[in-house]
């Protein structure tokens, strides 16, 4: 399986001390047969700059500045933008995304290779842990579409592994969305029916750095109504009334939250976490 080119999209928005992390561990991968695409929504010369002496040592490594005139942020649309981006750019059969502030165990993208393959998987995703946290996120091995509707949400994109010509032919990431995007993309490709396998390791470690902005939480509340804009009617008919009316009643709960870590920032993170343990246990059992 070692034939199989592989397309690293890390996306880079002014974290260049972060992003040092990150590279650093995808050229550590023990899978080798990599493209990796350093997409900078910023264009920092500092970025730049780290990035090149990195290409210097190998020559897998490319950077992409992302297209003039196109709006970058680190937390709106143009995450999904520069993902797209980075997408038009890849040549490799299935494409890994890393954000700059997370970060990849050495075999992780060998791991995934492997389980994507065997299983005809269009996404492959992992456990995930948490910088400076014991939590280990738990996602079903398999979910199908009515689990993600239960779920409210997956993993994190970082944890991502895709068929790219599946992923173009679901149109990518939808930039309209002002979160939730990779979601979203696990959505879509259950509600069409592709396959969608976890690894049942943790492969990678997410950053909360956002965590401690209250426009992080404003943005998590958004997400829930844009869930339900989107995904709303699917709820009612694949979860039933009871199904629905319980999934409205735990988004109003994570909507509650949410506010409260608009106030108090970061210190409501940890009572998230638990609580999305504590479900992902029971559905697990």
């Amino acid at each position: 399986m070692d034939n199989i080119l592989v397309t690293v999209i890390l996306n880079t928005y002014n974290r260049p001390a972060d992003l040092s992390r990150a590279l650093s561990s995808v050229v550590n991968q023990t899978y080798k047969n990599l493209e990796i695409l350093v997409v900078d929504g910023k264009g920092l010369q500092e970025t730049r700059i780290l990035v090149g002496r990195f290409a210097v040592k190998d020559s897998r490594i490319s950077y992409i500045p992302t297209l003039r005139g196109k709006k970058t942020s680190a937390l709106y649309g143009s995450v999904q933008a520069a993902r797209n981006y980075g997408l038009t750019l890849a040549k490799g059969k299935y494409v890994a995304m890393l954000d700059d502030d997370d970060y990849w165990e050495s075999n992780k993208i060998e791991q995934q290779v492997f389980y994507a393959e065997v299983n005809d998987a269009a996404l492959t995703s992992c456990q995930m842990k948490i910088h400076g946290d014991t939590h280990i996120d738990k996602p079903r091995v398999t979910p199908v579409y009515e689990d993600l509707l239960k779920s409210f949400n997956m993993s994190c994109t970082s944890s991502y592994f895709l068929n790219r010509k599946i992923l173009n032919r679901i149109g990518g990431f939808d930039e309209s969305l002002r979160s939730m995007h990779e979601y979203d993309i696990a959505l879509e490709l259950a509600r069409k029916g592709y396959m969608i396998y976890v690894v049942q390791q943790p492969l990678m470690t997410m950053t909360r750095n956002n965590a401690k902005d209250r426009e992080f939480y404003y943005i998590k509340i958004a997400e829930v109504f844009d869930l339900y804009r989107l995904y709303g009617k699917d709820m009612l008919t694949y979860l039933g009334a009871r199904g629905f009316v319980f999934n409205v009643v735990k988004s109003s709960l994570l909507v509650l939250l949410f506010l409260m870590g608009f106030f108090v920032k970061e210190k409501v993170w940890g009572i998230i976490l638990k609580l999305k343990n504590m479900y992902q246990e029971d559905k697990n059992a």
